[in-house]
């Protein structure tokens, strides 16, 4: 998917029915947009993307590209939406706005927002990156493979973050809390950006400008639910999108319904992330929270979807259990029998060897690490999800190790891939990949790996 490309097709012949139509075409949208005329309270509002998705119209998209469709500047007090089917992987940017809501309701390649300040943001699933300079006082719901922010101050953040670990650099203010949005074709966005649902680090922030806090006393971290440090900190787990961005988007797509949108469930499952957990208490006193380690096969959507059901009615009763983090892993046979040895501990009940033999079997090799936490959650675990091709820890020493494992220390195996990649991409750079280099390097900085990244791509 690239970033406003064009297409070698040659471009088929007019006649004078399509000369009317492009004059039609061309009076009827200003860089695409159309006027939508149902806002009371939103005068200037601009909608693309809102007519049919045929055949014809997908077979052509790249032959149409308008870089300009995909360009947002100097606009003020003004509403902008790109319905479902609008804007197709193409790299979107967002410059110099006040006062506006943005609504990308589609996949992107990658978006970048600069010198922005009071606006509202929803960013449909970005298969690379989100990019946020410069920017103050913005609410941010957003689906991305990888989100940073530099130079901003007061910014509200509902993410999701498929490489986990979002990055702020010389900000301020930033507040975060995991994604939770719903709609009839955000699932099938998901997969055209090729990003999986239940990669939800989205809670391991990197500060790299940790203790400088150039804004720090432009934040109250004390209204914050868990201090994430001088410049980040958690919202409150109960905020929602509709809190962040003052309406539904059904209220302003006329693609999406408001019975739709209350049927759909968010492709994301729940996640509780770093936040520190409340206390829990029963007649006879406090009791701890336990965490629990799950093992599943990538294509055992049966017990995945038991997990998300699971934890979606727990938040509604009181045995409450909840996912801390999750991530995909493809798993050699070294690395699987690894984390099936860490799963059961020598003071406790043996691994069950169907469940790993049927782990070991999983044809594509891709496994989902489940952490999760919860009132008596090792015991609970073991009867809901033991014998049902998921590997499940025994102990909280085993779910400590197994999470350090799988979230860590594979997680270092996996630079190596990321190494070859920023090699592949330093060969044949453009516009576009700059920036992605420059997270990958990122992300190499962080793991002690700069110099080698450097040298190879000399």
């Amino acid at each position: 998917m690239g970033a406003c490309g064009s297409s070698n097709e040659k471009p088929q012949p007019n006649n004078n029915n399509n000369n009317n139509n492009n004059k039609n075409n061309k009076n009827n949208n200003n860089n695409g947009d159309i006027k939508h005329q149902n806002e009371e309270d939103d005068i200037n509002c601009h909608i693309l993307g809102g007519g049919d998705d045929d055949d014809e119209s997908q077979d052509s998209e790249h032959s149409l590209v308008n870089p300009e469709d995909f360009l947002s500047k100097h606009k003020r007090d003004t509403t902008i939406v790109k319905g479902p089917g609008s804007i197709r992987g193409q790299q979107y940017t967002i410059d110099d706005c006040k006062k506006c809501r943005f609504w990308l309701l589609d996949n992107c390649a990658t978006i970048m927002i600069d010198d922005c300040s009071e606006c509202k943001f929803f960013l449909g699933p970005c298969e690379s990156s989100v990019f946020i300079r410069n920017c103050k006082d913005c609410k941010i719901v957003a689906a991305t493979r990888q989100f940073r922010t530099r130079e901003c101050v007061n910014i509200d953040v509902m993410l999701f973050c498929a490489a986990g670990q979002p990055i702020i650099e010389s900000s301020s203010g930033i507040r975060f809390t995991g994604f939770r949005y719903s709609y009839f074709s955000l699932a099938a966005q998901f997969k055209a950006a090729g990003m999986d649902v239940w990669d939800t680090e989205w809670s391991n922030v990197f500060d790299f400008t940790k203790g400088v806090g150039t804004h720090s006393g432009l934040v109250e971290i004390d209204e914050c639910v868990g201090n994430g440090g001088q410049n980040w900190c958690f919202l409150p787990p109960s905020t929602t999108a509709a809190e962040l961005l003052g309406k539904s988007a059904h209220e302003v797509c006329d693609q999406i319904t408001k019975e739709e949108q209350n049927l759909q469930f968010c492709p994301v499952p729940p996640t509780w992330g770093c936040r520190a957990l409340p206390d829990l208490a029963y007649d006879g006193g406090e009791m701890l929270w336990e965490s629990c380690f799950l093992l599943v096969p990538g294509n055992s959507e049966a017990v995945l979807q038991s997990v998300r059901d699971w934890v979606v009615a727990g938040s509604d009763s009181e045995n409450n259990v909840v996912i801390k983090r999750s991530r995909t892993r493809k798993l050699g046979k070294t690395d699987l029998k690894t984390v099936l040895t860490t799963l059961r501990d020598n003071d406790g009940v043996e691994h069950d060897a169907a469940s790993a033999l049927s782990l070991s079997n999983n044809v594509d090799g891709v496994f989902v690490g489940i952490e999760l936490v919860g009132e008596n959650c090792i015991e609970r675990c073991w009867k809901k999800f033991h014998g049902q091709a998921a590997g499940v820890s025994n102990s909280i020493a085993a779910c400590e190790k197994t999470a350090v494992t799988f979230f860590e220390v594979l997680a270092k195996i996996d630079l190596s891939i990321t190494i070859s990649y920023i090699v592949d991409v330093h060969k044949q750079r453009t516009t576009t990949t700059n920036y992605f280099l420059l997270i990958m390097y990122d992300f190499a900085v962080r793991n002690n790996q700069a110099t080698k990244v450097v040298s190879t791509c000399e």
